[in-house]
């Protein structure tokens, strides 16, 4: 047997021993099963870092291990600490592209220049066969220094007057020290003989123990340790001793605290939800106590990768020359793209400040200013409207950089291999590359959206010419429509069987994929444009034998189903999905790539690994059906290709929309796992062929001088040819921080393991200290909020609707549905909920058919107690208990009501 068929031997053989204690076999076939591990093992040649080493006995001094020969390159990998399992690097490609002149160096080129894989794999061979009392030390012996001590980088630097080390700090080499600790109690454990308080701060929970011997300060000390309350805050000083039953699962599990001195810091309210990893708390409740949900380990975790990310971000632009610079907050309000906000200036009446939607237009004057290469990590605002989407916020935070004489290629190389260093950076996950380039119209053509992802097929195809027209009887649902599009949907490999065809493959699933918003609204959209619309789905149960099962079967032939199948290749126990609908403004093939990724994200397949591309080529304009007419796709300062040049300076802009779309941008946008990390373009840099790009925009002359005539100017005056991009931070972190796992053994090797938003899935406010709630407003500050008297006077504004004063008023709808909560004390709101809970278990069940009067009285009984419980309740807490949906007869009728309106 091989080396490499050994090691995959003892791969397969570790993983079945690992299968069989997490299943708690007998410990006799476990023991067998460990036998054979061994016996493989045994057989690796010496110096192999998975051969065992020969067990020793008593007093016996183990002899130093040779260093192995050095080799050119040796396959086997070196031995890691079990501790922390690294990220598995993404399979690397086959060849990696030269940088561009001035980009970030090539971190693989200079590795392979210098040898420098083989110097650390030898160095990591010799740590695992010699495995010294001290790694710290062997290695800076090994580089001829001395080993800084671990008091540099851990007690000392955060040492101060309330404590020596740390929660999470300590560990079986403190033992018998004297410690003093300060945090926060996480959970109090009274066994009388003996209490039990964890303490916690950002770093870690250790356990201190306080005995109720005869000593009278030690039954001092646990009578007060008994009176503290959850999330109070506490300083402990005492002795560290190592603990009887050590808890594995903690990293300072191996020892305790015994208290000399207690001394309460500051006491604390009874939380109103639990502060661990799991809470007990609605996203609702933890905005509105943000604060607290800040102590949670999920939310800490998300804010410090956060903070990697930036801190790796700047580290790497400043090295490639880049300048940091900041630009005003306070600006002019510009007409295109979302609505500004904006902010009344109360020196010059009547005249307003806007926030930015980005610092476009001062980084572009920044390169006409000669910094050549800028970046700014800077907040930006958006208004989204009263219901914004689930991974937006009206301010949010971009990595916002930009360059002078440079090409397309120059800068996607640039950030490309930024992108790659932060990835590596802040997970350890060698993100391929190169990134695949892809033109939007290849996008679209077979993924249906301009951000795919690529970590599965399931590409595109278009049936329109193989279906319309050719069923048996007229349908004009597919006849009238302007496209058919369609996607194969197979059941996963990973996916049992059992699961696939009670989930997607049910037939009532199936159904229900008309029922989805965007589905729906392309049909709404067929409607008004008069032409037809259906989805459809097919089941290819056995294609030789022309079986199929679909809710068409009458109108199209086995043969015409098959032939289908064949363009999909479909495979039998796969499903057909089709969609038809208008597609001038390729509406139907948007909509088709929509469900692509909801199918993925349904079986599965959108759950792991990274997957990078640039897309490129994007359209100049694009058609907006609400104001009927051409928009900028990217922003109007976007230069367009040079093949679309002459189109661009002589086509009618009040023409032929298609003629509009065809003009090709100088833009690209970076998609990773379907989402837009960054995007950005090649600039205009002349005064000529920015004023025609406002023409087809459709703004006049003083328009676009009274919003723009500055940058016009600026054109003027020796503009450099540049470009860049932004990345969205608060995106790019919901990537990074998401779980990533490995397929074999399901271990965590990188991410945050605890979801952060178990309704919807991990969103970018996760990753925000203070976000907004969906309707734009503040939960904890109850913004935004109405101005005082004064203050509107002091600005000459006038507010013109009507102001209703409600419960909370300064919040949105969501916000206020969390601030009539938050009027009840949480005593009182546990009472009422004990009461309202005690009363549902005692009403009777409903009658099926006319009541008998004996039911009858029963109802009427329980309908009295419900009344006369509510009597006792103010009018604030019958608001909290119909926000919280419990058990009052508001909510009921409410209820009703809504289910009679679904109807």
């Amino acid at each position: 047997m091989s080396a490499a068929e050994l090691e995959a031997a003892i791969e397969a053989q570790g993983a079945k021993v690992r299968t069989m204690k997490e299943a708690n076999a007998d410990k006799g076939d476990v023991k067998v099963e460990v036998n054979k591990l061994l016996e493989l093992k045994n057989q690796l040649p010496e110096g192999h870092p998975l051969k065992p080493k020969p067990k020793k006995g008593k007093g016996a001094k183990a002899a130093p291990a040779p260093a192995p020969a050095p080799t050119k390159k040796e396959k086997t990998p070196a031995a890691k600490p079990a501790s922390k399992p690294a990220a598995k690097p993404v399979t690397k490609p086959a060849a990696k592209p030269a940088p561009a002149e001035g980009g970030l160096g090539d971190v693989s080129a200079y590795f392979a220049q210098h040898g420098v894989e083989q110097m650390f794999d030898s160095l990591a061979k010799e740590l695992a066969l010699t495995q010294p009392a001290d790694p710290a030390a062997w290695l800076a012996a090994k580089f001829g220094g001395s080993a800084a001590a671990p008091s540099q980088f851990g007690t000392d630097m955060l040492r101060t007057g309330y404590r020596s080390h740390s929660c999470g700090e300590l560990r079986e080499s403190h033992i018998g020290q004297q410690v003093s600790l300060s945090g926060w109690v996480q959970a109090v454990r009274d066994k009388k003989h003996f209490c039990f308080v964890d303490l916690r701060d950002r770093y870690g929970i250790t356990q201190c123990v306080c005995d109720n011997s005869d000593s009278a300060a030690a039954k001092a000390l646990y009578q007060l340790s008994t009176t503290f309350g959850r999330e109070w805050v506490i300083q402990v000083e005492g002795v560290v001793r190592e603990r009887s039953n050590k808890n594995l699962e903690r990293a300072t599990g191996g020892i305790e605290v015994v208290p000399t001195k207690l001394t309460v810091l500051n006491e604390s309210l009874t939380p109103p939800f639990k502060i661990e990893d799991e809470t007990d708390a609605g996203y609702d409740a933890r905005l509105q106590y943000r604060y607290l949900d800040l102590r949670r380990n999920p939310v800490k975790e998300a804010l410090l990768l956060r903070n990697r990310v930036t801190i790796a971000v700047r580290e790497i632009l400043n090295g490639l020359q880049f300048c940091e610079v900041e630009t005003p907050y306070l600006i002019k309000s510009t007409p295109e793209g979302a609505r500004d906000f904006v902010v009344p200036c109360r020196e010059q009446q009547g005249k307003f400040y806007a926030l930015p939607q980005s610092p476009q237009t001062f980084k572009q004057l920044i390169m006409v200013g000669g910094m050549d290469r800028y970046f700014q990590i800077v907040k930006c605002f958006r208004d989204e409207g009263t219901v914004i989407a689930q991974n937006r916020q009206p301010e949010f935070t971009q990595i916002d950089c930009e360059m002078s004489f440079v090409k397309q290629e120059d800068v996607l190389n640039t950030f490309e291999a930024m992108m790659h260093n932060v990835f590596l950076k802040v997970q350890g996950v060698d993100l391929p590359r190169p990134f695949l380039r892809m033109p939007f119209d290849v996008a679209l053509r077979d993924y249906g959206i301009d951000k795919p992802d690529l970590r599965f097929d399931m590409k595109l195809q278009d049936l329109t010419t193989d279906i319309q027209n050719k069923a048996a009887n007229p349908f004009p649902a597919l006849d009238k429509a302007e496209a058919i599009i369609g996607v194969c949907v197979e059941r996963p490999d990973s996916m049992d069987k059992a699961v696939w065809e009670k989930g997607f493959y049910d037939k009532k699933n199936l159904d229900k994929l008309a029922q989805i918003e965007f589905v729906e609204e392309l049909f709404l959209l067929a409607k008004k444009k008069e032409v037809g619309s259906i989805l459809v789905w097919v089941k290819v149960v056995d294609k030789a034998a022309g079986k199929f099962e679909t809710p068409v079967k009458k109108n199209f032939s086995a043969e015409q189903l098959a032939a289908w199948a064949d363009k999909f290749n479909a495979p039998d126990g796969s499903v057909m999905v089709l969609v038809a609908g208008p597609n001038v403004h390729l509406e139907t093939r948007m909509c088709v790539g929509k469900l692509r990724h909801a199918f993925g994200s349904q079986l599965g397949l959108r759950s792991n690994g990274f997957a990078a591309v640039w897309v490129y080529d994007f359209p100049l304009l694009e058609w907006d059906e609400d104001e009927g007419r051409c928009i900028a796709m990217h922003h109007p300062f976007t230069s367009c290709k040079a093949a679309s040049q002459e189109t661009f300076m002589t086509c009618d802009p009040g023409g032929d929309p298609s003629v509009l779309e065809a003009i090709r941008a100088n833009a690209y946008d970076m998609v990773i796992n379907g989402q837009e990390v960054g995007g950005g373009s090649i600039r205009i840099t002349d005064s000529d062929t920015q004023r025609r790009m406002f023409e087809l925009l459709g703004m006049t002359p003083e328009e676009y001088t009274a919003q723009f005539g500055f940058i016009m100017e600026a054109f003027k005056n020796g503009a450099p040819p540049h470009g860049g991009l932004a990345f969205g931070l608060d995106r790019l972190c919901t990537l990074l921080g998401a779980p990533q796992t490995d397929p074999a053994t399901g271990e965590l090797l990188c991410g945050i393991p605890q979801q952060l938003d178990v309704a919807t899935g991990a969103t970018i406010r996760d990753y925000i200290a203070f976000p907004k709630t969906k309707g734009g407003g503040d939960a904890m500050i109850k913004t935004p909020c109405h101005l005082a008297p004064a203050q509107l006077d002091e600005l000459k504004l006038a507010v013109t609707c009507e102001i209703i004063q409600e419960v909370g008023a300064g919040a949105d709808a969501e916000g206020s549905m969390e601030s009539a909560v938050s009027l009840i004390a949480a005593g009182r709101l546990a009472e009422i909920k004990s009461g309202l809970e005690a009363l549902a278990k005692k009403a009777p069940p409903n009658p099926r058919g006319k009541p008998t009067d004996e039911q009858k009285a029963a109802l009427q009984t329980h309908a009295q107690e419900r009344g006369e419980f509510e009597a006792t309740l103010t009018k604030e807490e019958m608001a909290a208990c119909e926000e919280l949906e419990l058990y009052v007869r508001s909510v009921k009728v409410d209820k009703k009501k809504k289910g009679k309106k679904g109807k």
